[in-house]
């Protein structure tokens, strides 16, 4: 189970999971077009870890808790596919598919200065910048969950 004083970050725990463990969490986990958007996002969930070191299912987390993977829109175009709600300048940063808005999410993690170089590791650090207490709460919880639920240690 995560747990911010064992784990140094977002970025080592389950590091050893694969496509299929993460499969296997979204079908566990989700159901209907959420579960759908997010299968349809691992390829980018998958090469966000192992290219940039984002942890899945930290990614999946958010996915979840900022659009419900992509289907709750309150104000963002889902023509954007941007589940993780990411600005771009004045708007909102659009992609191609849930796959390409997964591994912008992981690239602007671990390359912006806000967060990986900032030192910003934890899931606590890290909501700080992306949006506040409250949020780094429920990704924390969701991951927990996903955890427990999957049985993921």
């Amino acid at each position: 189970m995560y747990d911010e004083n064992k784990h140094s970050g977002v970025e080592e725990f389950c590091r050893d999971l694969n496509l299929y463990d993460f499969e296997k969490v979204i079908k566990e986990n989700y159901s209907g077009q959420e579960e759908a958007n997010l299968l349809s996002a691992l390829p980018g969930i998958y090469k966000g870890q192992e290219q940039y070191n984002v942890n899945g299912l930290f990614s999946i987390a958010v996915a979840h808790i900022e659009s419900h993977g992509g289907t709750a829109w309150d104000l963002i175009d889902s023509s954007t596919y941007n589940m993780y709600s990411i600005k771009s300048g004045d708007g909102w940063r659009q992609f191609t598919d849930f796959s390409d808005a997964a591994l912008g999410f992981a690239r602007l993690i671990a390359e912006s200065g806000y967060y990986f170089k900032a030192e910003k590791i934890t899931i606590t650090a890290i909501a700080s910048t992306y949006c506040d207490e409250a949020w780094g709460q429920a990704v924390t919880e969701e991951v927990k969950r996903l955890c427990e639920k999957s049985g993921i240690e």
